[in-house]
């Protein structure tokens, strides 16, 4: 039993650091820095990861490829999320 606790507030710790990666990214976006910066690389390669499915599933739809906003960024968060709230 004190194994499944320890694993379940893992995988919670790790999808917070995750979430906060990310909402890092999200701030550092708006801020004029370069973008090949080791803090910046870092967050990319944490988040991508993440990212990078639900993007492939909105490309498919030519609503969501034409938008200025990155709706699957967003859409990543908000999973994140609902796992949080879920664990």
């Amino acid at each position: 039993m004190e194994f499944i606790y320890f694993l379940r507030e893992t995988v919670y710790l790790l999808l917070l650091v995750i979430q906060t990666a990310m909402l890092a990214r999200a701030i550092l976006s708006w801020i004029p820095i370069d973008e090949n910066g080791k803090v910046t690389s870092f967050l990319y390669m944490l988040t991508e990861p993440i990212i990078i499915p639900v993007r492939i599933i909105f490309n498919r739809f030519d609503f969501f490829r034409n938008s200025p906003l990155d709706i699957s960024f967003f859409i990543a968060g908000m999973i994140l999320a609902f796992i949080l709230m879920v664990l």
